[in-house]
């Protein structure tokens, strides 16, 4: 009894030390976000420490730390009012609900750990959620701390390809578990951050026009060619666009130049034969993702038995979710049986929340969006946006993905509160004035007449 005092004592005095610094220091939360997307690997986790006879994990840990620095500030998150804060709750709403059929229904460790990547998804929105986007400080924060994770993954990635050497995305090892680990360098999640890097670095050398992020922004693309995560490149194309279309016609301009000397240098070293292994390599990877028999088809075979299965009119599935702990299992393409998540958020979301969970979760990001893309005062948040809003097809939303989405989900969830909002309060008064003017005239000339 006394044991257990103790450990509740501890939790509490920890907890009361995490949310004051948290909510304090945004470098911790920010740190913690870093740390898990740098050291992240598809390894099966070993506990921390143990709460009773619970088991916490590492991505718990980080997860408990972002909900008790949001915890100070809860007041921002509050005050938050609008269609996108509202549709949000209502998707997290369902997937609660689901989370307590689930340990009613299955044991509780089963319908826990299937809602796990949820839980730790929305801690990352929650804590994004209890900023104050207001304060245009916190921009430049997101794209320092997305700079920082990119050069830390290509350390990491770097060190992988000098030690293990070029892998294709079909070349596996079996761990000591039995469980067959991609050779790739870098996580798909962890690729996902990466081709965010490489649009903040080519959004920084257009502000500054300075070579040294001219210089990053190559490296940075060249380590996400080499990792081979197809869902990223993908994922980079539609960013691109974006902030293509997004940008004036200057940015435009220089934007459209640095890709045609990137297209020129890469055609020339294909054409000089220097780079032969690796451009197989990526063949081998885009036939492996795209041809027949590919990962493409296997999956969306998988999400078309699953959504088949919960759209069955004789169950209630379709419309709120099944519970946590129902599982995701599937044939798979050689006939056997798959019981991991689809890889693919938008089907996991429906499959756990159904059609009015994900429907909630769409409204709300398609309202943030379409926002901020009418105030052309923020394309690079659009973009990174975009990023992940793309990748999400092919996988989970990871907790430290999740903040490229939670900038465009907070940034203007009600009205456009960002730095550049006062030119667009401006713009809009003048065209008021105008009407008002025009409208001034037409009468006094109707007078007139």
């Amino acid at each position: 009894m006394l044991e257990i005092v103790a450990e509740v004592i501890a939790a509490v005095v920890v907890s009361i030390v995490i949310a004051y610094v948290g909510g304090r220091y945004r470098a911790l939360p920010w740190a913690v976000l870093l740390v898990g997307v740098v050291a992240a690997s598809d390894a099966t986790p070993s506990a921390i420490a143990y709460f009773g006879t619970t088991a916490i994990y590492p991505n718990d840990a980080f997860a408990y730390i972002l909900i008790m620095s949001a915890l100070p500030n809860l007041a921002v998150l509050l005050r938050r009012r609008g269609i996108v804060v509202s549709a949000l709750l209502v998707s997290a709403l369902l997937l609660g609900i689901e989370v307590v059929r689930g340990v009613m229904v299955y044991t509780t460790p089963s319908s826990l750990v299937e809602f796990r990547p949820f839980a730790y998804a929305i801690a990352s929105l929650v804590w994004m959620g209890s900023i104050d986007w207001s304060d245009s400080r916190m921009r430049r924060e997101v794209r320092g701390w997305l700079l920082l994770a990119s050069v830390g993954l290509l350390v990491v990635a770097t060190i992988h390809l000098a030690t293990t050497g070029l892998a294709s995305s079909s070349d596996f090892y079996i761990d000591e578990t039995g469980i067959y680990r991609s050779l790739r360098p870098l996580l798909g999640d962890q690729a996902c951050i990466l081709v965010a890097g490489v649009l903040v670095a080519a959004w920084t050398w257009l502000d500054s026009r300075k070579g040294r992020w001219l210089w990053l922004t190559g490296a940075l693309a060249l380590v996400a060619v080499l990792a081979q995560q197809r869902s990223a490149w993908i994922a980079l194309i539609v960013g691109l666009v974006v902030v293509i279309f997004g940008v004036d016609q200057q940015q435009r301009s220089r934007l459209l130049q640095l890709g045609l000397v990137t297209g020129f240098i890469v055609f020339c070293v294909v054409l000089s034969g220097v780079a032969d292994a690796v451009m197989e390599q990526i063949s081998q990877s885009i036939d492996a993702a795209f041809g027949a028999g590919s990962t493409l088809i296997d999956r969306t075979d998988g999400w078309s038995e699953l959504v088949g299965r919960a759209i069955d009119p004789a169950r209630a599935d379709w419309l709120f979710g099944a519970p946590f702990g129902t599982g995701y299992a599937r044939i798979g393409p050689n006939g056997l049986l798959e019981t991991y998540s689809p890889h693919n958020f938008y089907v996991q979301l429906f499959l756990r929340s159904g059609v009015l969970g994900l429907l909630a979760y769409l409204v709300a990001v398609i309202t943030a969006i379409s926002r901020l893309w009418r105030g052309r005062t923020a394309p690079l948040e659009v973009a990174l946006a975009a990023i992940a809003l793309t990748f999400c097809i092919a996988y989970g939303l990871q907790w430290y993905v999740a903040p490229i989405l939670g900038v465009a989900l907070f940034l203007a969830p009600r009205k456009l509160r960002i730095e550049d909002g006062a030119v667009l309060l401006s713009r809009r008064r003048e065209k008021r004035s105008i009407k008002s003017s025009v409208s001034d005239g037409a009468t006094q000339s109707g007078r007139s007449a």
